[in-house]
């Protein structure tokens, strides 16, 4: 369980060994670290400089000698505080650096992009992602479609609906081709309550249900893939792809009732 916490934080197999024989013995030299790690003194002296980069050890002189002593584990909670600070800070930095960015693309081909997420936390990822394009848009540039079966997306991502994703973006004009299910009906309800103005059809239940969960915005397309249980699905940002899927939608949204 330890390792698999010190590894989220960015730590390599031999500097979590490190680490965790410096917190056993506590203020130790690197011969007493390259025992109870079982690694080679030659290769401590890396691992331990890498640690003190990182903050994660402090490092003293005790008769000449040169000792290291690891984080507490309040002083672990402090820095994963601090380094969430650092990357608020940072995603405000990027956020303002979008123009530069752009600037770059500037007289180049404009190429397909895809990316490829995994289980829940990557569904939230999209998710938020979604939700930080459509606010950076003009309210006359909000529009959100997708095709999705609500059951299936309640049952990988239990309290979807609690999450309250979409229902309060300002100015948001959203539409939804749903599968009929009580859920759908829980969902529209939740919708009335909120700035969105949400328009929907009814996918009916002896049309069969979607595998998939899709949705499209701005130039991205996200397609969520739920058929095993666990969720795994690709983004692909291209002008041409999302207005392909664009087309697909307004002749699916035609041929439905309301």
């Amino acid at each position: 369980m330890l390792k698999k916490l010190l590894s989220r934080l960015g730590l390599q197999e031999k500097e979590i060994a490190v680490f965790l024989a410096i917190y056993k013995i506590g203020a130790t030299p690197v011969k007493k670290i390259a025992k109870e790690s079982n690694i080679t003194r030659t290769h401590i002296y890396d691992l331990t400089e890498s640690l003190l980069e990182k903050g994660l050890i402090t490092e003293f002189e005790k008769s000449g000698i040169k000792h290291y002593e690891a984080l507490e584990h309040s002083g672990l909670i402090a820095y994963i505080n601090q380094r969430q600070r650092q990357w608020k800070e940072t995603e405000k930095e990027f956020e303002k650096a979008a123009s530069v960015f752009e600037n770059l693309k500037k007289g180049s081909s404009q190429k397909t992009k895809v990316r490829f997420y995994e289980g829940v936390d990557g569904m939230i990822r999209v998710y938020e992602e979604i939700r930080r394009d459509l606010m950076k848009a003009k309210k006359c540039d909000r529009k959100l479609i997708t095709i999705w079966p609500t059951e299936e997306l309640e049952k990988v991502y239990p309290g979807f609906l609690d999450n309250d994703i979409y229902l309060n973006i300002p100015g948001l004009t959203k539409r939804d081709i749903m599968t009929e299910s009580e859920m759908t009906q829980r969902l529209i309800q939740a919708y009335k309550k909120g700035p969105t103005k949400h328009q929907y059809k009814i996918w009916k239940k002896s049309k069969g249900t979607f595998p998939t969960d899709t949705l499209c915005w701005s130039n991205k397309v996200a397609q969520t893939n739920m058929e095993e249980g666990y969720p795994s699905g690709i983004i692909i940002e291209s002008k041409s792809v999302a207005d392909t899927f664009r087309m697909y939608f307004e002749q699916m949204w035609g041929s439905l009732s309301l």
